[in-house]
């Protein structure tokens, strides 16, 4: 991200990496074109180099954008809840089906990170999400065993993983036809639908199960 791009108004900032962000989520990043972003943007192609160095650099700054609305709508906002453990990752569970119907498109790249594909570019974008989400839950995982919620005996870093991993469980199954399909395999019916509700409830189900 270049300086140019810093002194664009804020509006306009958001504007652009918005534009990048969904077409990075709809072609992922190696079939993304410059073009389109630009045009889906309202600049011209010169305008973007301007403004990042190359198509990488803009995938950066678009995921740097994604998980600035991530840290703030799934954590941030639920950090000083006063509710329980389990109540709270109910919320941040709610909280995700609501950006995801509001901005499936962050969802969506971080679930492209995780392919292979981006194994070269994956790594030090992966932390930027991963060592937000660690804090967050081993401070509520820590909470929760002095409130004698959570299984004293079992390792903080192992529980944190666990209630991530539900995280995103859910976060693919709201964004990737796959693993929404994945999903109802096991836990689905003969109906072949599931609401969000009922799908939370599941998995907190699991989660309950395991920590208590």
């Amino acid at each position: 991200m270049l300086s140019a791009f810093r002194k664009l108004p804020e509006t306009k900032q958001e504007a652009i990496l918005s534009a990048a962000a969904q077409v990075f989520a709809l072609k992922g990043f190696h079939q993304a074109n410059v073009a389109d972003i630009c045009h889906k943007a309202g600049i011209s192609n010169g305008a973007l180099y301007k403004y990042f160095e190359n198509k990488q650099a803009l995938f950066v700054g678009v995921f740097d954008y994604a998980v600035q609305i991530m840290v703030s709508e799934l954590f941030q906002k639920n950090l000083d809840r006063n509710a329980s453990v389990y109540e709270t990752v109910r919320h941040i569970f709610e909280d995700l089906v609501a950006l995801a119907e509001k901005q499936p498109e962050l969802l969506m790249l971080y679930v492209n990170i995780g392919s292979c594909s981006m194994n070269n570019v994956a790594p030090p974008l992966s932390g930027k999400i991963e060592g937000e989400a660690k804090r967050f839950w081993l401070e509520l995982v820590r909470r929760g065993k002095a409130n004698g919620e959570i299984n004293k005996e079992l390792a903080d870093a192992a529980v944190a993983y666990f209630i991530d991993n539900h995280v995103s469980l859910l976060a693919y199954s709201l964004v990737s036809k796959h693993f929404e399909s994945r999903f109802m395999v096991y836990f689905g019916d003969e109906i072949g639908a599931m609401s969000a509700e009922a799908a939370i409830e599941i998995i907190m189900q699991s989660i309950r199960m395991m920590l208590e």
